[in-house]
């Protein structure tokens, strides 16, 4: 599986229609700041005759005051307007970055070594779905006997090959030697280059270690 690679995806109706409502409560938050706008030019129109007129004493003072009291209530509800346009917009992005979360990617390259998701089933929120390993570097357990086993150390070069993948080899290094008694089997880290993901988890694989040849199966992947 690649980076960014889907693996799953989650029933995206609930995102559809909390899109749906977010973009509904958008476009009635901008009828409404428009409507807010041309009250607001009204009022600012009406204080602007009214001030005209009293220059030539015209109009009372009484009615200047409220044309300037229509326009300062005029210009608050525009910018509640504003504000609410503002915050719908923000419930639209994020209705829509939910939306485009409902597709479940891989955020590195490996296999899907677990899958919990089940078609169907509800997802709580932090669940694991899937557990995808980095299978750029494998490691291999593998179990050697007889005395040569026993010079294995940690930085031996191994030689890694598998009937899965014919006529190939992988160049490995041993990072581990595990002795519990005199006698038993070696147990035997090795860690092998796997840039091209070409061995996979499950296969059975044989490993030549260092200068004593020294053979194991394995399906440690």
């Amino acid at each position: 599986m690649e980076k960014g690679e889907t693996c799953g995806t989650l029933d995206v109706r609930p995102f559809d229609e909390a899109f749906a409502r977010a973009q509904s409560a958008l476009a009635a938050a901008e009828r409404q700041l428009t409507q807010r706008q041309s009250a607001q030019a009204k009022a600012q129109a009406n204080l602007d005759r009214r001030e005209a007129r009293s220059g030539r004493r015209a109009a009372s003072r009484k009615a200047l005051a409220n044309a300037r009291g229509l326009l300062t209530r005029a210009q608050a509800q525009f910018e509640r307007a504003e504000a609410e346009v503002a915050l719908r917009r923000e419930s639209l992005a994020k209705a829509e970055a939910a939306r485009a979360d409902a597709a479940i990617v891989a955020p590195i390259a490996g296999f899907v070594l677990e899958r919990t998701a089940v078609v169907g089933a509800r997802v709580e929120p932090g669940a694991p779905l899937f557990m995808i390993g980095d299978a750029k570097t494998v490691r291999l357990r593998v179990k050697t006997e007889g005395e040569g086993a026993l010079t294995i150390a940690p930085g031996a070069e191994a030689v890694v090959t598998s009937e899965s993948v014919p006529g190939r080899t992988f160049s490995g290094k041993v990072t581990e030697a595990r002795r519990t008694e005199s006698g038993a089997p070696v147990d035997v880290i090795v860690e092998v280059d796997n840039r091209e993901l070409a061995l996979r988890p499950g296969m059975e694989v044989s490993a030549r270690i260092g200068i004593v040849e020294s053979e194991a199966s394995s399906t440690g992947l």
